[in-house]
């Protein structure tokens, strides 16, 4: 999380009327400004003048000519990102140990839920349930590091030449690969 002072400027040179964010000591200039977060206002001093600033403390993000700032960092839809595919029935501790795993990759992960209640026999629970225990999971520590997405019944992933993506499964210790979905419906009473 940052701090932000922020100014508006009827000229600064020769750019018309702008907005002025300030962010550790690096100034953007931008058209509108979006923010998310409590305000305050601080004086700070340049060139021996006392200058009035809006301050608040968030995330940045920059596009076409907005600078938001926002509580939780955003996801960033254009930046590298690891993909995780499950029916998460019921999303647990292993599936956790997964996403931290990938969450170090990129610093952001896209979770792609397969639509499959009742597929099987063994998928109880609807995709809102699903959503539900992921973010009550990880939102305290990683709101805004990750996208839900729901996709349809995949169960074949094909691709043709190298594309520019890795298809990678991650082996982790003896306790973490025993932890069972299929156990933890059992002890829920659920198939």
């Amino acid at each position: 999380m940052n701090k932000y002072h922020i100014r508006f400027n009827h000229q600064h040179n020769g750019s018309g009327k702008v907005w002025r964010v300030f962010e550790n000591g690096t100034e953007h200039l931008v058209e509108h400004i979006d923010i998310q977060v409590p305000l305050r206002d601080e004086i700070t001093v340049e060139n021996n003048i006392e200058k009035w600033n809006v301050c608040c403390e968030g995330y940045l993000v920059i596009d076409n000519g907005t600078a938001r700032i926002t509580e939780y960092p955003a996801f960033d839809w254009r930046k590298p990102t690891v993909q995780m595919l499950g029916r998460w029935q019921p999303w647990h501790a292993g599936h956790r140990a997964l996403f931290e795993r990938a969450i170090k990759k990129t610093g952001q992960v896209c979770i792609m839920i397969r639509d499959c209640q009742g597929w099987n026999h063994s998928n109880p629970f609807d995709v809102e349930q699903v959503k539900n225990y992921i973010r009550a999971d990880l939102d305290t520590e990683y709101k805004g590091m990750y996208v839900i997405v729901v996709v349809p019944n995949v169960v074949n992933i094909t691709y043709g030449r190298d594309v520019g993506y890795i298809i990678e499964q991650e082996i982790f210790d003896d306790a973490t690969q025993a932890i069972s979905a299929t156990a933890i419906r059992k002890q829920l009473s659920v198939k």
